[in-house]
């Protein structure tokens, strides 16, 4: 059981879904596409907000931080205070 926080939609149309221990790639038709945890790297159980950008890079604002993730390679990068935000 997940509780969905947020949704944004790619420049392709597919939905992007936060929210607890999850990110996940869904079709316009619902098929899920891809789904990311902590077992697979996901940084942060808390994720709060996702924000699709003009590069199609995907941005997951959590409770403490903000990652990157770069679904070619399946793998995120948490940002924070030590990497020059101004808060977490």
């Amino acid at each position: 059981n997940k509780a969905t926080l947020k949704l944004a939609e790619d420049k392709n149309g597919n939905i992007w879904a936060v929210g607890w221990h999850f990110v996940a790639k869904i079709a316009k038709n619902g098929k899920i596409l891809g789904q990311w945890t902590d077992e697979n790297g996901l940084p942060d159980m808390e994720n709060r907000r996702v924000v699709v950008d003009a590069k199609s890079q995907i941005w997951i604002g959590s409770f403490d931080a903000l990652t990157l993730f770069d679904e070619s390679h399946g793998a995120f990068r948490k940002l924070t205070v030590n990497d020059g935000l101004i808060s977490n």
